[in-house]
């Protein structure tokens, strides 16, 4: 007579139900856990904005951020570019902290905007 303890009785009602331990099958094209996600997807893009508003970086990560959305406004490219985007999304979650930062208004007057997510206009 085999064992009644816990892992016989897990042993029987995994073999009994195989079905409860896999998972749904995913349509065909449809994004997994294992698929990476976008480098710069909006959700960073607002993170990223959001860190900046409400002052969740130092003073030194702070240029930095405020450096890397420059950079991603700056990118050829126009609108169409996901640098672009990124950065027009992400400035959008602080653009009304901006005064703070006179000489970083500054680099951003001299962005040629070409409509970059409707900021700057």
């Amino acid at each position: 007579m085999p064992p009644q303890g816990g892992c016989g009785l897990i042993a029987r009602n995994a073999a009994c139900q195989p079905h409860a331990r896999r998972a749904p099958a995913a349509r065909p094209g449809a994004p997994t856990l294992s698929d990476p996600p976008p480098p710069l997807s909006l959700s960073a893009a607002l993170l990223f904005g959001q860190l900046i508003h409400h002052s969740l970086v130092s003073s030194i990560s702070l240029g930095i951020a405020l450096r890397y959305v420059l950079e991603a406004l700056r990118t050829p490219g126009g609108s169409g570019s996901k640098m672009a985007r990124f950065g027009a999304t992400a400035l959008k979650q602080f653009a009304g902290d901006l005064a703070q930062w006179p000489q970083y208004c500054q680099h951003l007057a001299q962005v040629e905007w070409g409509g970059v997510g409707g900021v700057g206009g």
